[in-house]
């Protein structure tokens, strides 16, 4: 199966196309696709080291929901979702 991650803010002008595909046989949890993701993608590595890191530093969507009111990390993902990563910006 497809996924494809879009990576928005300072990440996606870093990744052409500002987005990859992941591919995994059957059905998956969001944190293994992440994990597939981190360990394909170096510029996300820099930024996150772990997939909870990413969780708490990065709004994450899966077709447009926050995965937050989904299961999480444990969110099931299937053939043709989209995971969308939009780093979340601290200041002060």
């Amino acid at each position: 199966m497809t996924i494809r991650i879009r990576f928005r803010g300072t990440l996606s002008t870093k990744i052409p196309g500002d987005c990859i595909e992941i591919g995994i046989k059957g059905t998956s949890t969001l944190q293994a696709i992440l994990e597939k993701a981190l360990s394909d993608v170096p510029e996300a590595k820099e930024v996150w080291q772990t997939t909870e890191q990413m969780d708490r530093e990065a709004l994450l969507l899966k077709n447009g929901k926050d995965i937050g009111l989904l299961d999480g990390l444990d969110t099931i993902v299937k053939e043709g979702d989209e995971i969308v990563i939009l780093p979340l910006i601290h200041g002060g």
